[in-house]
Order: C-alpha cells, then sequence, then structure tokens
C-alpha cells in the first residue's frame, strides 16, 4: 500500500475510557461524571423506551440536569445544525448519544461544533463507530455525502450489554461482518498511513488478529446468545470485537478496498 509522503511515525489512538458489561448503564453517573452535569442526550423515541428512560433515571438520581433531544433519524449536515442550536439553547456541558451508528456519528459531530465533549452509549453491536474519530453523514435523502474527522476520538464509550442482548441478532451479525474486514484490511495498510496519519503500531497489528480470533471462536455462540437475550462469555466477547477492537483496529491499522467501497451503492438509491 502507498506512503507517498514517506512517513515514519508510528501511531494509535482510542478513546479515552471504554466500559463494558451487564447493566452498565446503572453505573453511568460514575463514568460521566467528569465530562459534565448537564448533558444533551441525543436518542430517538424507540431508543428511549428500550434504553433512555433508564439513562436518565440513573443519571437524574446523581444530580445530573438531562435535555433530550429527539434524533430525526439521518445523520445529515441539517440535523446537526438543529442539534447544535438546542445544544447551545440549553447551555448543555457535553453530549450523549444513545443509540446506533447514525446517532452516534450525529452526536459526534454536535460534540464538536460545540466544542464539548462526547460520551457514547451504543444500543446494537453492529458498527464500530462508537470508539471513531470520524462521522458517516448523509443528506436528508438517505444518499451518502461525506467523511467528517474529528482532533480526538470520544472521552467515553459505556456498553451495556444486557441492552446489546435484546436487540435483534440481525444487528450483532452485522457487526461481525463489519469486523472481520478489520484484520484482513490492517494486514494490507501495514506499510500504510492510517487515518492518524501515522504508521499502524504492532499494537494496532495485534488488536486486528485479536479480532479476528474471537469472531471465528465466539461467533456462532454469541449469536445464539443473543437470539436467547441472554449475556454470556461469548456475547461479550463478541460486542467487545465488533465495538472496540474493530474500531481501534480500523482507525490504527487502516482500511482497503471493502470500505473504500461501500458508500457507492447509497448513492444509486432509486437508480436502478
Amino acid at each position: 500500500m502507498p506512503n507517498p509522503n514517506k512517513v515514519t511515525e508510528r501511531l494509535f489512538q482510542s478513546p479515552s475510557k471504554y466500559i463494558q458489561g451487564p447493566y452498565a448503564i446503572h453505573n453511568a453517573a460514575k463514568y460521566l461524571g467528569k465530562l459534565g452535569k448537564a448533558p444533551l442526550l441525543l436518542c430517538d423515541d424507540i431508543v428511549w423506551n428500550i434504553a433512555g428512560k433508564e439513562l436518565v433515571q440513573a443519571l437524574e438520581g446523581a444530580g445530573f440536569k438531562i435535555y433530550r433531544a429527539v434524533f430525526g433519524g439521518e445523520a445529515s449536515r441539517e440535523e446537526i445544525d438543529r442539534l447544535s442550536v438546542l445544544g447551545r439553547k440549553e447551555s448543555s456541558d457535553f453530549v450523549i448519544a444513545l443509540g446506533g451508528g447514525k446517532t452516534i456519528d450525529t452526536a459526534k459531530t454536535v460534540a464538536d461544533d460545540l466544542s464539548l465533549q462526547v460520551a457514547i452509549i451504543p444500543t446494537t453491536a453492529s458498527t464500530d463507530a462508537p470508539c471513531s474519530a470520524l462521522s458517516v453523514l448523509y443528506r436528508p435523502s438517505g444518499e451518502f455525502h461525506c467523511y467528517t474527522f474529528f482532533d480526538k476520538n470520544p472521552n467515553v464509550v459505556l456498553v451495556d450489554t444486557t441492552v446489546i442482548s435484546k436487540a435483534p441478532p440481525r444487528f450483532l451479525a452485522a457487526g461481525m461482518g463489519d469486523a472481520i474486514a478489520t484484520n484482513v484490511e490492517a494486514r494490507r495498510c501495514l506499510n500504510s498511513p492510517n487515518f492518524g496519519g501515522g504508521l499502524p503500531t504492532e499494537v494496532s497489528a495485534a488488536i486486528g488478529q485479536k479480532c479476528e480470533e474471537i469472531l471465528f471462536k465466539y461467533g456462532k455462540q454469541a449469536y445464539e446468545a443473543n437470539r436467547a437475550h441472554a449475556v454470556t462469555p461469548a456475547l461479550e466477547a463478541v460486542v467487545e470485537a465488533n465495538t472496540l477492537l474493530s474500531g481501534l483496529g480500523f482507525e490504527s491499522g487502516g482500511l482497503a478496498a471493502a470500505h473504500a467501497v461501500r458508500p457507492r451503492p447509497d448513492s444509486l438509491r432509486g437508480r436502478c
């Protein structure tokens, strides 16, 4: 793979803190307290009923003042601008994303616009978006728009595996499909700059290998556990692979063709 600028420094980046476990939302105040006390909470109505009320109860019990903004469903510039206005109006001191990939990407961009810290609480293990310093943005029509890159990764990623276990198994399977590319692509990018502009470190290569190992070893068991809404060691391992290892692996290891071609089918929607 190319390295036209002849970069020699190695670089690794990651969220400041990653927490994962059953009923982790109950301890949200413990992990989010250093970010502020008046968060802007982004989640849609479906997620609100799944985990939002529980999260707000845990935070309000610890003295947080939460303003909930209903996510409109599309990670678009228009939605980001609307939510940023609400954050300024409410004097929010940090942003919380509660939901799936588009909620997460929107919240990261809103936090960047407002120069605030951001906490990510995913409700599925279908994407490696929670840990990365980038967002994929779309047009209101649903077509791919652009990538947005940030100076830093999320401050806190909090993964409640009890919530994850209640999501449809197809989301876990989608996450495994995404994560399985991590090691394959990283091996092709060993001598190319990663998203941070440096060469991959040895640990980023090891993360990609461990991600692949976990998926082959525990993938089927984790899927069956998800079907039974059971939090098991296999499910915990695959959730970590889909969310943390894949996120660290793609960002500090590198991406290849599997991700380069991904956005293009979105632009063909309605034209075939």
